[in-house]
């Protein structure tokens, strides 16, 4: 295998300092916000980079680190710890900010297929191994104290240089605003192994040490690692190219001065991911994440394959359009795959060993993804090959890949795709007899299996289609009404078996609250049913179920003060209650006139009619959103009238809270009902399209 080394600035024939052994190291992130796509970038090409050499026959053994502490906003030594930032802005603890996002991004990298480290150790978790080192530094006189931090002194390191190639002058001459001299050490670019004189009053996370309290520096935390869990011979240190400099380069001069002999033999760096304004950081304010990627409808694994199609060390210029193209690209290619059939064909040994070969030497070669990509569209289009030597290699190369390519997406067992394959092939038979009927009966009968069938130039590709989600979007409406209704029956029932303390009945505890609120005007009278009580604010009427009326139960009193918290919003006009009444004439309009739009768009083919026509209904759906706020705000009211009024104690108040709790869930479950029913109503108006 050859790779491009940072350190020697050529490609290389990779030689591991153990026969078969590789020993790898991993920059990890530093926990305090989501990982940008762009540090995603990096962790991807460290990941094909780990799979080649496990293709190419080596055992891996990696470690990563997280940073939880130490790494300061300026290469210099200055600024906030990061992790200090972050915790501030989210107004949270140091440990809780670490926590949350170290889960974060290996949920990422879960979906981008990047495989986790072998090893995985937070910074905080090695302060002993650390202090080791410094102390050996300080005793060899590589290291100094200064104003009760520990520097390590640049000018004892034999060619610090090395790495980045630049010496002091050009750095000097060329540093960025915040790189600044530190007067407290002996050299500007020495930097902190320890700092026990904190820049900050708020640093949460310090431990006890020979130079003091304090934590370590960024630096030493990845030297630490490394040495503790791969030993003193490190064959491989990835990482982004900002890391060249200060970062892998202190880790070099700390790392051999420690030990007395050359460290790691491989340095090997992915280039930035940059967006229009150049590269991309999470000190710009809003960043590319990839979670905001799903939510724009994006596969994670088509920005994975948008990566592989570019040389790692090549900088990568970020736009959706070449997302889109990346992702139409991925598409195809997988559905080609899919069209693929498996059978009882004999593999080709001699072409699996040529495909192989050409597959090992474009990977093998500094990683060139972009060729090793070519190598597998050149599998798929020999026609020489059988489908099953063409699915053993697919499988094979997508080791290193990792791009699912044979991962069924749709839920297709094999039996299914093979009838599904059979079924195109007889509809593509069919056509060309120009026997449009039998074709058309095929269309239908894959519709039927939930397949819709698309033929593009690259043949007839297929994938389910939502129907199951249409079921779905029928089935879980019902279920929510019929629950609500079921838990409101249950908790009225129950709660007629308790008598409220006071004594007061339904009607007296209308009639109480309306009274004490200047209402004596507002007329209540018996009805018939059950539950079927209401406030009639045309009438100014509130109408008690016979039961409700008379009964002096929790379930009673409940109902009855939550009709008069009715009565109390109208009184003092309630904004929502106010929105309710406005919308009640153009819901009884708009509905009735929006179904019948929506109809004759959909019968003429008309789209941009039928989507009148369903907003139009939409506003029943508004009418229903905006009586949540009110039933829940009547339900406050009518608790606070009961306690002030003494018609409960506090000992019936969570009673009460249940009771009116599960009339509310009624709207509820109503408004989700109606929503799913509409999704289901746009859907079928966009598929009819």
């Amino acid at each position: 295998m050859k790779i491009y080394n940072t350190l020697s600035k050529r490609i290389e024939e990779f030689v591991p300092h153990e026969d078969g052994i590789v020993r790898m190291y991993t920059c990890g992130p530093t926990v305090y916000h989501y990982a940008h796509i762009g540090n995603l970038r990096t962790y991807i090409f460290e990941d094909v980079l780990e799979k080649t050499l496990n293709y190419l026959g080596y055992k891996v053994k990696r470690a990563m680190n997280i940073t939880d502490v130490g790494h300061l906003q300026s290469d210099a030594d200055t600024g906030l710890d990061k992790m200090l930032v972050g915790a501030k802005r989210e107004g949270k603890t140091v440990y809780e900010i670490a926590d949350f996002y170290t889960k974060e991004f290996f949920c990422d990298t879960e979906k981008l297929n990047i495989k986790k480290p072998e090893i995985i150790s937070p910074a905080s978790s090695n302060i002993d191994e650390y202090i080791k080192i410094i102390q050996k530094l300080l005793d060899t006189g590589y290291a100094y104290l200064s104003h009760n931090n520990v520097y390590f002194d640049i000018s004892k390191a034999s060619d610090y240089y090395k790495l980045s190639g630049k010496n002091e002058e050009d750095l000097i001459i060329g540093a960025r605003d915040d790189v600044n001299e530190d007067l407290e050490k002996r050299n500007p670019f020495d930097f902190a192994l320890w700092f026990t004189k904190s820049k900050f009053d708020n640093q949460e996370m310090k431990w006890d040490s020979p130079f003091g309290i304090g934590y370590p520096g960024w630096h030493i935390e990845c030297s630490g690692i490394s040495i503790k869990y791969l030993g003193e011979y490190l064959d491989i240190h990835c990482g982004g190219v900002d890391n060249i400099f200060p970062h892998h380069t202190n880790e070099i001069a700390q790392s051999e001065a420690y030990l007395g002999h050359k460290w790691c033999n491989y340095w090997v760096h992915g280039e930035h991911l940059n967006d229009k304004s150049g590269k991309m950081s999470k000190s710009k304010g809003e960043f590319l994440t990839v979670s905001l990627l799903e939510s724009k409808g994006y596969n994670p694994l088509s920005y994975r394959f948008m990566c592989l199609q570019s040389h790692y060390r090549n900088q990568l210029v970020f736009s959706y359009d070449s997302l889109d193209m990346a992702e139409i690209s991925y598409n195809k290619l997988k559905s080609r795959i899919k069209s693929l059939k498996k059978g009882d064909g004999v593999i080709d040994l001699n072409l699996i060993e040529k495909y192989d070969n050409m597959f090992k030497e474009q990977i093998g070669n500094d990683l060139n993804t972009s060729n090793a990509l070519t190598v597998l569209f050149d599998v798929l289009k020999d026609n020489s090959m059988n489908d099953d030597t063409k699915i053993y290699l697919v499988e094979s190369f997508d080791r290193v890949l990792s791009l699912d390519l044979l991962k069924n997406d749709n839920d297709i067992t094999d039996e299914e795709l093979t009838f599904i394959n059979k079924l195109i092939e007889e509809r593509n038979v069919a056509k060309l007899n120009k026997d449009y009927k039998r074709a058309d009966e095929i269309r239908d009968e894959l519709k039927k299996m939930n397949i819709i069938i698309k033929d593009t130039r690259e043949g007839t590709m297929f994938e389910r289609i939502w129907c199951n989600m249409n079921f779905l979007l029928i089935i879980i409406p019902a279920i929510l009404i019929i629950v609500s209704q079921a838990y409101i029956k249950c908790s009225y029932n129950k709660y007629r078996e308790f008598s409220v303390k006071s004594g007061k009945s339904g009607y007296e505890t209308a009639r109480e609250i309306l009274d004490s609120n200047g209402l004596s005007d507002v007329r209540i009278v018996k009805i018939g049913g059950e539950l079927t009580d209401n406030f009639n604010p045309k009438t100014n009427t509130i109408s008690l179920s016979s039961d409700i009326y008379d009964d002096k139960s929790i379930a009673s009193v409940s109902v009855a003060a939550h009709e008069c918290g009715h009565v109390i919003q109208h009184k003092e006009k309630y904004a929502f209650i106010v929105l309710r009444s406005i919308l009640v004439p153009i819901v009884s309009i708009s509905s009735k006139l929006g179904y019948v739009i929506m109809i004759i768009g959909v019968l003429a083919s008309i789209f941009d009619m039928a989507m009148i026509g369903f907003i139009m209904m939409c506003a029943a759906l508004l009418f229903q959103l905006v009586t949540l706020p009110t039933e829940f705000n009547a339900s406050s009211r009518a608790k606070k009238q009961l306690i002030k009024l003494n018609i409960i104690d506090e000992s019936e108040l969570n009673q009460v809270n249940v009771m009116l709790n599960s009339a509310a869930m009624t709207y509820v479950a109503s408004f989700f009902a109606s929503f799913t029913q509409m999704l289901r109503l746009f859907l079928q108006i966009r598929r009819d399209d």
